[in-house]
């Protein structure tokens, strides 16, 4: 079954990049990869869908999402790890409600019957396991592997409600409440891949 397919694709994400870091050099030139990858979906793809849908309040949103924890983090340094993981947590529930869209995007391209929906499918798969080898980039380094995959896992599965609520989803999809949210998350995701990026640097 498709959704099947869908879920575990994600999970394949990281098992590709533990395969890699066996590799010399390899996990080196993935990882900087992926960093240039998700930078362009922000910059070409997140931040232009985020203005689009709300405008200046959400970059405002994205911007929160960036400093707030840092801004903890410096402040708190006792809680550092702690408010990092809370923002982790925003991220993987943001994420979580993007894999259900991709549930939903999947059935409604299956509607189709059609080569644009099969196009559309694959698509959707490509995306779906490029995004856990990032997930699983930004996640593993403050939270270990098993929590990290666990993490993943949710995200992976959250596919399944999209994929048979798909008419009530894609509806609550179009709402602001929910652009807004995503915009917030856009701020998370931006920040956990600063915080990889430093942590990164220090190593070498």
């Amino acid at each position: 079954m498709l959704i099947t397919l869908a879920v575990l694709i994600m999970l394949l994400g990281p098992l590709l990049y533990l395969r890699a870091q066996k590799i010399p050099g390899w996990a080196h030139k993935l990882e900087r990869g992926l960093i240039i990858l998700l930078l362009a979906m922000v910059v070409f793809v997140l931040l232009p869908e985020v203005y689009a849908e709300v405008g200046i309040a959400g970059l405002a949103l994205v911007v929160v999402g960036i400093g707030l924890p840092s801004l903890l983090e410096h402040s708190l340094h006792r809680l550092a790890h702690t408010t990092h993981i809370i923002t982790l947590v925003i991220a993987t529930a943001g994420l979580a409600f993007h894999s259900m869209l991709d549930g939903a995007a999947l059935s409604q391209a299956l509607a189709q019957s059609s080569h644009t929906g099969n196009t559309f499918v694959m698509a959707v798969l490509l995306h779906r396991l490029l995004a856990g080898m990032v997930i699983w980039l930004i996640l593993q380094p403050v939270t270990g592997n098993r929590l990290a995959f666990i993490m993943i896992l949710i995200v992976a599965v959250s596919a399944l409600p999209g994929y048979f609520l798909a008419p009530q989803l894609l509806d609550m999809h179009e709402g602001k409440t929910s652009a807004l949210f995503q915009a917030l998350v856009v701020g998370t995701i931006i920040h956990g891949l600063m915080h990889r990026s430093q942590k990164h640097q220090h190593s070498h």
